[in-house]
């Protein structure tokens, strides 16, 4: 799976954390998921159990941080690395 395929499919599951509060975004690389959307703690954990599945990945709990998150490339780059072991 290349970069732009797990961006997309990474999008797919934020916006559906927004669609749940029944609000639209547009998410790029450089968005902040927690300055800028405003995701709370709950979101976040939904976040990462369903990047967890749909990537086949494990993500460590001492790995969540607002700079894995802020912004989102950071997030898909620690999801290709994951991917790669």
């Amino acid at each position: 799976m290349n970069r732009s395929e797990i961006l997309k499919k990474l999008a797919e599951i934020i916006k559906g954390i927004f669609k749940e509060r029944g609000e639209q975004v547009e998410i790029t690389e450089q968005a902040d998921l927690i300055e800028e959307l405003k995701l709370d703690s709950m979101e976040v954990v939904t976040i990462m159990v369903k990047a967890e599945f749909e990537f086949d990945i494990e993500i460590s709990e001492e790995d969540i941080s607002d700079t894995l998150l802020s912004p989102v490339s950071n997030l898909v780059d620690y999801i290709e690395k994951r991917m790669e072991m």
